[in-house]
């Protein structure tokens, strides 16, 4: 066994330095994935989380200095009229923006002796907090082993999360559909490039072509097809906005960004907002003009990302959490991600019943 030293951080300066070695580690864990990123760890925290009170453990090896392990947690405060009643240790970016299958972040070659040191370390910390909730956290995650103590309570939600292996080319994904299906596929855009006969035009924005237009037309057509439908949307809020501002430009310097449109006469009447890491298609979010339904412009943009991205030779299109019916139209495969209450005090016990009352009243 190699020395480890593991500390506790809860300032944004000393989080700030782990930026250099941050993405280096998370290629070396089995958690690597767009929602681990320092790019967008850093954007949320510039946004969406300046009141986010840190608490993230550290490992390195105490020989090399070596990062080797980033725990990212913190602490947040359930409010009720106003006044803190409830103090949970959730995963650092949860809560708006909805990232999925969360993690720790270990060091393959390190993990079994991280999971005992750090364990060891977080059961010393736990009376900071009534429960431990974490959202968006993946099946096979480690994290539990790390947080959880034997005989433990855990209540555990899962959460579906569609998703496509791709194969080869779009030819073989073509193949594989029946023939009605084929037909309908391109059906939709003959009829829109007939009736407008060289106006019709399928874009991926890149970095030498993007402008902030185009950022302004993915907030309006998302927010429209989902008010439509009664909610809220993703970008309704201007530190939501301001968040995938800067992911936006973040992200397409890294060409991790796939910000699609389709437009028709120069507007803007449809849109894929997804990401591409580690041959992972992320498809975050959609939008269209609900007077071009007739159409269908949104699921011929899926249909377009698709061929795009297996061109790319990406080996998975994930559509995230939800159970939409769309998605299903296009693949049969899911994996869960769940959302973890784990109680700590009679706060955190009552606070699990109540969310378990509501699960079960959604059900029936």
């Amino acid at each position: 066994m190699k020395p480890i030293k593991i500390e506790l951080t809860t300032c944004g300066n000393e989080f700030a330095k782990l930026e250099p070695e941050w993405n280096s580690l998370l290629l070396e864990s089995e958690a690597n994935n767009v929602f681990l990123t320092w790019e967008w760890i850093s954007a949320w925290r510039t946004t969406l989380g300046k009141q986010a009170k840190l608490w993230v453990m550290i490992a390195r090896d105490e020989q090399t200095n070596q990062l080797i392990a980033v725990v990212p947690l913190m602490i947040r405060e359930r409010m009720l009229k106003g006044i803190p009643i409830l103090k949970e240790l959730a995963f650092l970016t949860s809560g708006k923006a909805a990232p999925d299958h969360l993690d720790v972040i270990l060091h393959k070659d390190y993990k079994d002796q991280l999971l005992v040191e750090l364990g060891v370390f977080f059961q010393k910390q736990e009376k900071q907090w009534d429960c431990i909730h974490l959202e968006g956290c993946r099946k096979d995650a480690v994290v539990t082993e790390i947080l959880l103590k034997k005989n433990q309570r855990v209540d555990s939600y899962p959460v579906i999360c569609p998703y496509l292996a791709l194969p080869e080319s779009w030819e073989a994904y073509l193949k594989s559909l029946d023939k009605k299906r084929r037909y309908k596929i391109g059906s939709y855009r003959r009829k829109l490039e007939a009736s407008y006969p060289n106006g019709v035009i399928y874009q991926c924005i890149s970095l030498n072509d993007f402008n902030d237009q185009q950022i302004s037309d993915l907030f309006a057509l998302h927010q429209q097809a989902q008010q439509a439908q009664g909610r809220a949307g993703a970008f309704g809020a201007e530190d939501s906005r301001s968040f995938h501002r800067l992911l936006i430009k973040q992200f397409l310097e890294k060409d991790w960004l796939r910000l699609y449109f389709l437009r028709v006469d120069n507007k803007a009447i449809a849109t894929v907002y997804s990401f591409n890491y580690n041959g992972v298609i992320s498809f975050y979010t959609t939008g269209f003009d609900a007077e071009w339904r007739d159409y269908s412009p949104g699921q011929q943009m899926i249909y377009f990302v698709l061929e795009q991205v297996m061109n790319e030779k990406a080996k998975e299109f994930d559509f995230l959490r939800g159970d939409e019916d769309y998605k299903f139209m296009m693949t049969k495969t899911v994996r869960e991600d769940f959302r973890i209450i784990i109680p700590q005090s009679l706060l955190g016990k009552l606070f699990a019943l109540v969310l378990h009352l509501k699960k079960s009243h959604v059900k029936h």
